[in-house]
């Protein structure tokens, strides 16, 4: 029997906000966040950036989560509630 442990270790948002500078995102783009977590970094590339983004997570407990703050920050859109789902 497999027993797999997936654990969180969000990245702070000042070092979110840094890779987004880093990486040139610009308004418009689609950034995939493989790891999600709890959305942090699709929130700010869409809050902050202009992007759009999409998050893959595996931990329902985590992609439920990141409806969640997604929710809290009004940045829902039929679009982008569509693109969130659990894998």
């Amino acid at each position: 029997m497999k027993c797999l442990l997936l654990l969180l270790f969000p990245s702070p948002n000042t070092v979110v906000e840094y890779m987004l500078k880093l990486s040139g995102l610009k308004a418009g783009e689609v950034l995939f966040d493989m790891g999600s977590g709890d959305g942090r970094t699709v929130i700010m590339a869409a809050k902050t950036f202009g992007a759009r983004g999409v998050g893959i997570e595996l931990r329902e407990d985590l992609a439920k989560k990141s409806m969640s703050n997604i929710h809290e920050m009004v940045l829902t859109t039929a679009r982008n509630h569509r693109e969130w789902r659990h894998v």
